[in-house]
């Protein structure tokens, strides 16, 4: 019996050995084939849903091979664990017979040898498709927008200030507009079409009613056919594809100032600014409205905006972008598989509920995400048609309209109202706007009103499936066409779009039962005096001339107030030296001197400037460009010039902010303290430049390396931002590791 009982030992050697592949095959096989097999966004029973029409597939050729070998792979798989099994089940039942034992022992070495080839192919596969494309990405899986470094997408930060979605977002709304804001007034009859025939009538608003030698209005929408409706395909000015297109990443060469595709059609509102007629009112921010749902229900999508050459200057037949190192500009994100059906919130309000202020204060609603503009900003007087923010106060004892301009900003999150009241000069010279303090008799000095906000929400379409599905043009609502929630109504589960009931929803005077369901309103109290007082920079990070900063590095700015968010737009961020190759971090060359060819050269470092408000301070956030990107040592100059304000309409005058003796550490802030009396007179300042208010000396510009006093070294002051940068420059002051080549 021993040969029987050796060849059994033998055998459960070989089944363990057994146990052991199937353990791993069952590891590996999910991550290899197995999953590939299957749809991978499925639901129950392999039933996919179908968007709302059936396209042909835009899927890169590449991954569309890719599924198809690890189909295969799959399948070759799952026969090679077939064998396996099978091989192990006549092993087990052999009952010791040496024949087959032999046949079930060799095909078992087959399959493993078959199996190990097949990952192998796998992994040739998986390296072959990373070498071609920079990342391997399963369908449906997650696929972020990568950040280019010196694509020469053009400079955000000074031609373009803003625009949404941001560049590289991810998981956008399928069901989201585009906004773009330019930092100079724009031809709306360049990027916008007149399709539906309306002209400027005698009101500046637009109308159907045109005659010989009437004005044609562009980028609006209007009801044609007065059915209470508005039609975004024929109602409503078309996008012109010519001068931005709007398409699939894969399906913009924006190499090219034009081409045979047109990109995706959509609706164009542009948002006009000021009073008077078209010579008077100025076009910044627009409004574009895809005419179909962006991306996919079953996967993600990258989106690229190309915002071209045409794009003309109002009035001046001259592209936007002329002088520009890339005379154009695009950016790219990503949509997810769903639509963005929750409502927006009044985050917070300055003056907050309850609050007193001096009446140059400029008032600001801060929303919880992205609004549509053309719903938010606008002028209100007593002839324009700007109804869905007021402010109420008594004026000879009856309650009236204050009159301004609201305005957008801060990634179109934040919304603020400056009066057209003047009121004198602020710190550097400059008109004030306060509101209207209706005083009169003894104590007028002392005198202070009552004011009431509200913000009107839109109406709801009555669609069951979207209960926040806004009306166009019928209140204030997200990018997604969600009308403004009051969340102190919210009472359930069936929460639904609510306008008051009942009430009087027009005019420019707030009426009785608006102060309910989905408005949002809030009262505060203004005195009839003018707050002088002004800001600083009271911390920076990174700190002064600190070094190795990570490329992702957060550029944080706080203030010492509360400040006006529109004027932040003016923040700088430069780069030095500028347009190097982006190759230039290569052995002690400097990297001005290494040569390339332009389209090989970092372009103007973009950036975009956000802010948040904490204990009635501000504080900026800059999103940008990575800094130094593929290891090249530069440097960067951020400046506050002196037209950024405080909510009190006061310069950043003179330029005062921190200042290090030694370069701060990375990660490390810089800090700034100012005590003042109380008629505003600074009595001492710790860890500041001291800048002075005469005119040759009052940019503050700093670097470590110098001793300073409160009579700065004299490289440390200037008489503006570009004679600072100029001298921050210098190589003995920012010096590199290329220093004396």
């Amino acid at each position: 019996m021993l040969p029987w009982i050796l060849k059994i030992k033998l055998n459960k050697k070989t089944a363990i050995a057994f146990f052991a592949l199937v353990v791993v095959f069952c590891f590996l096989i999910p991550h290899v084939s197995v999953s590939n097999v299957l749809a991978q966004d499925t639901d129950t029973f392999g039933v996919a849903p179908i968007d709302q029409d059936i396209l042909l597939t835009n899927t890169d050729i590449r991954v569309v091979v890719v599924k198809i070998i690890n189909t295969i792979l799959g399948l070759l798989g799952l026969i090679a664990l077939s064998l396996i099994l099978y091989a192990g089940f006549v092993i087990m039942t052999s009952g010791g017979q040496e024949d087959k034992i032999a046949q079930a022992r060799k095909t078992l070495i087959n399959a493993v040898i078959g199996l190990v080839i097949i990952l192998s192919a796998w992994a040739i596969v998986r390296f072959v498709f990373n070498a071609l494309t920079g990342g391997f990405n399963e369908p449906g899986g997650e696929r972020p927008p990568v950040m280019a470094t010196f694509s020469g997408s053009g400079a955000l930060g000074r031609v373009v200030k803003d625009h949404y979605p941001f560049r590289d977002a991810t998981d956008v709304a399928r069901n989201t507009s585009i906004v773009v804001t330019f930092g100079l007034a724009i031809d709306p009859a360049s990027i916008a079409i007149n399709t539906n025939g309306t002209c400027w009538g005698g009101d500046n608003n637009p109308t159907d009613v045109c005659g010989e030698g009437s004005v044609p209005y562009f980028g609006d929408c209007f009801d044609t056919n007065n059915d209470g409706a508005i039609s975004w395909s024929n109602e409503c000015d078309q996008l012109n594809t010519s001068t931005i297109k709007i398409d699939l990443a894969d399906r913009v060469d924006t190499s090219l100032e034009q081409d045979d595709d047109a990109g995706l059609a959509a609706a164009v509102v542009a948002s006009y600014e000021g009073a008077g007629g078209p010579n008077d009112k100025n076009v910044f921010t627009v409004v574009f409205k895809p005419l179909e749902y962006l991306g996919s229900q079953t996967e993600k999508q990258l989106y690229t905006v190309d915002l071209r050459y045409e794009i003309y200057k109002k009035g001046l037949g001259e592209s936007i972008f002329d002088g520009q190192f890339v005379p154009k500009y695009h950016w790219s994100f990503e949509t997810g598989t769903g639509l963005d059906l929750s409502p927006p919130h009044v985050e917070s309000v300055y003056p907050d509920q309850g609050g007193e202020v001096a009446k140059n204060t400029i008032v600001q609603i801060n929303f919880d995400e992205a609004v549509d503009p053309t719903t938010v900003q606008g002028l209100v007087s007593q002839q324009g048609v700007f109804e869905n923010i007021l402010l109420n106060t008594q004026i000879g004892g009856v309650d009236t309209s204050v009159t301004g301009t609201w305005k957008i900003t801060n990634g179109y999150k934040t919304v603020e109202f400056i009066s057209d009241e003047p009121c004198g000069l602020n710190s550097c010279g400059e008109m004030m706007y306060c509101l209207p303090v209706d005083c009169s008799g003894t104590g007028v000095d002392t005198c202070v009103k009552g004011y009431a906000a509200l913000v009107r929400t839109a109406e709801w379409t009555q669609n069951a499936e979207a209960p926040f599905e806004a009306q166009p043009f019928s209140g204030v609502y997200d990018l997604a066409f969600n009308g403004l929630d009051n969340v102190n109504d919210n009472t359930g589960f069936d929460e639904v779009l609510n306008k008051p009931a009942g009430a009087a929803y027009t005019g420019k005077v707030i009426n009785s039962g608006e102060t309910n369901p989905d408005n949002y309103w809030w009262n505060f109290n203004v005195k009839n005096e003018i707050d002088r007082s002004t800001p600083y920079v009271e911390s920076t990070k990174p700190g002064v001339d600190a070094q190795e900063i990570d490329g992702e590095a957060s550029l944080e700015i706080g203030f010492s107030k509360v400040m006006w968010l529109s004027t932040m737009n003016d923040i700088l961020l430069t780069e030095y030296p500028v347009h190097v190759c982006a190759n230039a971090a290569v052995g002690d060359v400097r990297p001005e001197d290494v040569v390339c060819e332009m389209s090989e050269r970092l372009d103007d470092i973009w950036f975009s400037t956000g802010a948040k408000m904490l204990n009635n301070k501000t504080t900026s956030y800059t999103k940008h460009r990575t800094f130094g990107p593929n290891g090249i040592d530069l440097y960067y100059f951020p400046s506050v010039p002196s037209t950024v304000k405080s909510a009190n309409q006061n310069c950043v005058y003179p330029g005062r902010g921190p200042w290090d003796g030694d370069s701060a550490l990375p990660g490390q802030a810089s800090e700034c303290s100012v005590a003042f009396d109380s008629n505003g007179t600074i009595l001492s300042t710790t860890g500041c430049v001291g800048v002075t208010t005469v005119s040759s000396t009052d940019t503050g510009c700093v670097y470590t390396g110098v001793t300073v006093t409160d009579q700065n070294d004299s490289d440390m002051l200037k008489s503006d931002v570009g004679e600072c940068i100029n001298i921050l420059r210098n190589e003995d002051i920012s010096p590199t590791r290329y220093q004396g080549l």
